[in-house]
């Protein structure tokens, strides 16, 4: 989030969005709040509704000696 706050147009696009989204003026100030809320069990519970899992190895990171098959870049309906 910080580097989204890097200049004029990019503060501006933010506000408008939180404005758009019904957000509340105080968002910005509490979003790490927010984010370090998040626990692993929500991670687990997002994962099992959004990823296929059947034969497949998913892993996070730049781990050496790992040939990837597949990068996914986007989660789907995940905002």
């Amino acid at each position: 989030m910080p580097l989204a706050l890097t200049s004029t147009d990019r503060i501006a696009g933010i506000l408008l969005s939180l404005q758009i989204q019904d957000l509340p003026q105080d968002y910005l100030d509490h979003y790490k709040e927010k984010i370090d809320e998040v626990s692993k069990k929500d991670i687990q519970r997002v994962a099992q509704r959004v990823l296929d899992t059947n034969n497949a190895t998913i892993i996070v990171g730049k781990p050496e000696n790992i040939e990837v098959t597949k990068t996914i870049t986007e989660l789907p309906n995940v905002q």
